[in-house]
């Protein structure tokens, strides 16, 4: 996590076999020191060396140091295991793949297998709280992925154990989009193998998927309004750059006529973590009431472009 100093860095980090994920304190970086920076942490969430409360779904709370806490998810302490792809998606909101398996004991945590998790990190009440799941169906040992995407949606793969291989679970892996709010399916793809992963005695068989990602051809452009007044005319829109990146993102925009004339022009600064990004484009009165484009690109050179009229 880099701030606006670029000399002012916090790392989150996501230990699988703690079953934990730490924020370091801020240091600052030398790319020219070849011996590396030691840094301290500044707290743990999950594992017996957890510092914040975790907060479950149904809202209770385990104290870290207590019976109650350390004997979590089959004593791990905590309410993810072997997690995967941890990532900060901005406003102390943390997406994670919860493999619910302990590599330590090479035991399984969760009775109702594996799942895509988000969890709320409170730094001031020092809580960590889960917010929101999406069950599987099935047991997946390593890898996976949940990201947010720019409609709010979760995506997220996956792929089952052999030991949950069933009739209704029979492929070798998955693509899933989830809507947030009800929990239903929006988009789903399988992937099917041989057939003979059940029946494999190796651990590992057939295909798997480490994660997922969603990238759009251009930038985006929504929710697209244009007011008109005596004096100028305002240009408002909601954008996303076409891919994600954890850091804010640079790029361009160009408002102009059917005949090509320049209404107006400017910076456009992404929001990190793929937030919403709300522009408001002033221009004066009148100049796209027959007709005006606008023009979003990014550092990549990818253009995005929407027609309007004010």
């Amino acid at each position: 996590l880099r701030s606006r100093n670029d000399m002012d860095t916090r790392v989150y980090m996501s230990f699988r076999d703690l079953s934990a994920f730490i924020k370091t304190e801020e240091f600052n970086l030398d790319m020219n020191n070849i011996h590396g920076t030691s840094v301290g942490v500044e707290w743990i969430a999950g594992s017996h060396n957890g510092t914040f409360a975790i907060i479950d779904l149904d809202g209770t709370r385990y104290e870290p140091g207590t019976t109650e806490y350390n004997q979590l998810y089959g004593g791990v302490g905590s309410l993810w295991a072997g997690q995967h792809n941890l990532e900060h998606f901005g406003n102390g909101e943390f997406f994670m793949f919860d493999n619910a398996y302990d590599m330590n004991s090479e035991e399984w945590t969760n009775p109702d297998g594996s799942r895509m998790l988000i969890v709320q990190v409170d730094e001031e009440e020092e809580t960590v709280t889960l917010t929101w799941e999406y069950q599987m169906g099935y047991r997946s040992e390593i890898f996976g992925d949940n990201d947010r995407l720019p409609s709010g949606n979760l995506i997220g793969c996956a792929w089952p154990d052999g030991s949950s291989i069933s009739d209704e679970v029979a492929f070798d892996a998955e693509i899933v989009e989830v809507v947030r709010e009800t929990g239903e399916l929006a988009w789903n793809m399988k992937v099917w193998g041989t057939g003979e992963r059940s029946s494999e005695s190796q651990e590992i068989y057939g295909w798997m998927m480490y994660s997922v990602e969603r990238v759009y051809e251009e930038p985006l452009i929504l929710s697209q309004t244009c007011s008109t007044g005596n004096s100028a005319d305002t240009l408002a829109f909601d954008t996303f750059n076409n891919f994600k990146q954890q850091s804010e993102v640079q790029g361009t925009y160009k408002v102009t006529t059917t005949s090509g004339t320049e209404v107006a022009s400017g910076a456009v600064t992404w929001s990190a973590h793929w937030a919403r990004t709300s522009i408001k484009v002033k221009m004066w009165s009148g100049a796209c009431s027959g007709g005006c484009t606008l023009s979003l690109k990014n550092f990549a050179g990818d253009v995005g472009e929407k027609t309007f009229t004010c």
